[in-house]
Parts: C-alpha cells; structure tokens; sequence
C-alpha cells in the first residue's frame, strides 16, 4: 500500500465545483467541493466507491476543506483494506 495516491481532476461530477479522484486497487476515491446554494452552505465532501465499475459507495462523509476531504478518504480506505472500517450497506 502506497503512502501517497495520485488525485486527477474528475469531470464526471457535474454537480461539484471541483472534484478530484483517485485509483486506490479496486476502489476509488473522490473528494467534492460543492457550492453553496439556496440557503445551504459549502460543503466538502468525500467518498469510497467500490467494486464493480466503482458503482458502490462504500464510505462517504464530510471534512471542513478540500484537502481534508482528500485525507479523509484516503483514510477511510487504508482502514477499509486493513478491516478496520465495515463498508457502507447498500
């Protein structure tokens, strides 16, 4: 397992300001900036998604800056792989 994933930009999350993604095995990972919009402030948000076809999310929550959603997930996915994290019910 390698210290540091490399985060591309990810185009596929229209909804997102900025959304960044990265190939972790058969997961990826996602972080989320998301505007502020009728009342609701800004959010940063993180995601795990799974096999197959990354369909899955296994893992998702929230962080108070872009960076920090990075960290997070890619927290939450060294403690997914080691058994220390249970994987989201569908």
């Amino acid at each position: 397992m390698t210290n540091e994933l490399t985060w591309e930009p990810a185009a596929q999350w229209r909804t997102a300001i900025h959304a960044e993604h990265a190939q972790a095995g058969d997961h990826e990972l996602v972080a989320l900036q998301v505007a502020a919009d009728g009342g609701w402030p800004e959010e940063f948000r993180w995601e795990i998604l799974g096999p197959p076809n990354h369909e899955t999310q296994l893992a998702a929550g929230q962080a108070e800056t872009f960076d920090r959603a990075k960290a997070a997930a890619q927290s939450a996915w060294r403690k997914l792989v080691r058994g220390d994290l249970a994987p989201r019910a569908s």
